[in-house]
């Protein structure tokens, strides 16, 4: 049996909901910026946003490695989506 998978020290089912949402927000983020070729900025800013979304895997590792608690996660998005 393979052992209990979390995130965070949060349920599995919840543990679960994370992946999923954030293939979900940067697929639906992506094809706009795609679909928004022919408008520049919209495009670049769109771009930019689902390159952002995509990094929370790497966010949650590098925050797990240092040792600090999960919320973390979204504070270092913020940061990222504010600069």
């Amino acid at each position: 049996m393979l052992p209990a998978f979390s995130i965070g020290n949060n349920s599995h089912a919840a543990s679960k909901l994370f992946p999923a949402t954030d293939l979900i927000n940067f697929s639906i983020v992506f094809v706009l910026g795609f679909l928004s070729r022919t408008k520049q900025l919209a495009h670049k800013l769109l771009m930019l946003l689902a390159g952002i979304l995509i990094l929370d895997p790497a966010f949650a590792r590098m925050i797990s490695t240092i040792g600090a608690p999960f919320p973390f996660v979204p504070l270092l998005d913020s940061v990222f989506l504010a600069y």
